[in-house]
């Protein structure tokens, strides 16, 4: 050794998969509460008003991210309903 390498005190041990803790009696979310995809839908909503609004001042980028937002609050959308 030229004294620049490091050494570990001991082999290093990873836990067996076996180890490992169990999740499986958690309950995956599966619906989503209609407040909060009310409240994304407003906000980009109001986002994309705002956006075309003001969009001589600001340039389209607000207007862009205000019709994604809606696009992806509308895809959420399907989640309330959702059978749990």
């Amino acid at each position: 050794m030229t004294g620049r390498e490091t050494t570990l005190p001991g082999p290093v041990k990873c836990r067996p998969h076996h180890e490992l803790p169990d999740h499986s009696h958690e309950v995956p979310v599966k619906r989503l509460p209609i407040w909060i995809v009310t409240t994304l839908l407003a906000l980009g909503v109001l986002l994309t008003w705002g956006g075309w609004y003001d969009r001589h001042e600001a340039g389209y980028i607000p207007f862009v991210l205000g019709v994604v937002w809606v696009l992806f609050a509308l895809a959420a959308v399907p989640r309330v309903f959702a059978d749990d």
